[in-house]
């Protein structure tokens, strides 16, 4: 009998700054040795480097986090599923993004991107998050975040100044929040609250992605609510 190849899982975690996206993301994979993290911001602020595979991609986007904007979707897509196909060769069969899709462009394009890979024979299932914390606690979250990496002599990024994280704030009412209330509309997202200590968002998140992962539909009930 033919072995089947594990699905391919793609989870989409999205939220407000500080809400804590890439912590919960490094927890659902630590010691998963066939799960992978991909954080577009993180890959644009390492693009800074002049050494860096995608610098000269983004060289002309490396002020957008600074002020708020978004990187071209096409071109950020186009990157991200590069990424998605070298790490599916080297055996991943979980891709979890952060920070992504930030606008409706970018959804579309990557869940083509899917689309394609299940036309080459991979059985695959998305899962969209929110980690759900409103403005009033990204901006506390943001201070002490500095406040750590001045007590431990690191420099605090730009985009996580006051004036940065307003920037992003706004971005965020303005092109990413209709996107997950579109998504939240059509059964597609999980919403997990985002204010409590770590352990307890990811237990809650780990619970709602095991429920997500046995069931034979990609829809979920619609939230009755997100934090605005």
């Amino acid at each position: 009998m033919k072995r089947l190849t594990p699905p391919l899982r793609f989870v989409f975690i999205n939220g407000r700054n500080a809400g804590g996206k890439d912590t919960q993301a490094d927890l659902l994979i630590n010691g998963d040795k066939t799960a992978f993290k991909i954080s577009p911001g993180q890959l644009l602020r390492d693009s800074e480097n002049p050494a860096h595979p995608y610098h000269k991609h983004f060289r002309k986007y490396l002020d957008y986090l600074v002020d708020g904007k978004l990187v071209n979707p096409d071109l950020l897509t186009g990157i991200l599923s590069r990424i998605v196909d070298s790490e599916i060769r080297r055996g991943k069969r979980t891709i979890i993004f952060t920070g992504y899709p930030r606008e409706a462009r970018s959804l579309q394009l990557m869940e083509l991107h899917i689309d394609h890979l299940k036309g080459r024979g991979h059985r695959v299932s998305k899962q969209f998050v929110l980690i759900d914390i409103d403005e009033e606690h990204s901006r506390e979250r943001n201070t002490q975040r500095n406040a750590n990496a001045e007590a431990l002599g690191l420099p605090i990024r730009a985009d996580d100044t006051p004036e940065g994280l307003e920037k992003r704030l706004a971005t965020f009412s303005e092109q990413t929040l209709p996107l997950l209330d579109r998504l939240n509309r059509m059964g597609r997202l999980i919403v997990v609250d985002g204010r409590g200590a770590v352990s307890e968002t990811q237990r809650e998140l780990r619970g709602a992605l095991r429920w997500k992962m046995h069931s034979s539909i990609e829809g979920n009930p619609q939230n009755p609510m997100m934090r605005r």
